[in-house]
């Protein structure tokens, strides 16, 4: 896989790390290991709408941020998690960060399970609106 590191200022792109298998545990922890990240930033997304295998959305949304947040915790590093709005179904529109999510769909309700116990940090976790669109179209 071929790094997009034209897109960041050379001192970044320097330090940017990519896992060839993000769905394999010890290539992550390997990749920490070898790395030793100040801060971990997951944008990971593998299209909407979801993928047919619905395991495939819970193995990316769900169980990858847990995985991640676990070694970010071991190694003392910080995690950065970029989410979507679609962590709600669009039905009545206006959410604010005080609303309950109500995807009902396999993206959204494997991006909702991905909430971090109360008993491990959470990472900062930015959602926006504008991760799926076309610049002009349907922004």
């Amino acid at each position: 896989m071929k790094l997009p590191r034209s897109l960041f200022a050379p001192e970044y792109a320097a330090g940017l790390a990519v896992v060839e298998d993000i769905e394999n545990p010890d290539a992550l922890a390997r990749l920490f290991d070898v790395t030793g990240p100040d801060v971990v930033i997951n944008c990971i997304a593998v299209g909407r709408p979801a993928p047919a295998d619905p395991m495939r959305s819970i193995e990316v949304y769900s169980v990858l941020p847990r995985r991640l947040s676990h070694l970010c915790k071991l190694s003392g590093s910080r995690l950065i998690q970029i989410s979507s709005d679609g962590v709600f179904s669009g039905s009545r529109g206006g959410y604010t960060e005080d609303d309950l999510p109500d995807a009902n769909d396999a993206y959204g309700v494997s991006n909702c399970s991905a909430k971090f116990p109360s008993r491990t940090p959470s990472p900062c976790e930015p959602r926006s609106s504008a991760m799926n669109c076309n610049p002009g179209v349907d922004c």
